[in-house]
């Protein structure tokens, strides 16, 4: 298997709610695949299986590294708190100031 090999999973998941796709702007929604764009009813849906499924695959002090919602970094966090395992997330914003990569590192003990 891949236990341990990894030192980063990098991801930019589906993070829209499913409520919201039909409000996107058109030369989003009409032109990504859906399944690029649609996280679940919460938006959540892919950042609990990659935290939950990643934890074993990357290796102790590696790192997961997300593109988040910009309302999303405090459910991640609680998200990645409720697991374990990882170090408290790190939030950084983009350049209009609004929360964009969200990154955790995986703790060196258990």
């Amino acid at each position: 298997g891949h236990a341990g090999r990894f030192d980063f999973i990098l991801s930019n998941p589906p993070y829209i709610r499913s409520e919201e796709i039909g409000k996107l702007m058109p030369e989003i929604r009409d032109h990504e695949p859906q399944g690029a764009l649609d996280g679940g009813a919460t938006g959540l849906n892919f950042f609990e299986r990659i935290i939950r499924q990643g934890h074993s695959l990357i290796r102790p002090g590696g790192f997961i590294l997300f593109e988040i919602g910009m309302d999303q970094a405090e459910a991640i966090t609680r998200i990645i708190e409720t697991h374990g395992g990882y170090e408290s997330p790190r939030i950084r914003q983009d350049y209009s100031g609004f929360d964009r990569v969200l990154s955790a590192r995986r703790r060196t003990l258990g």
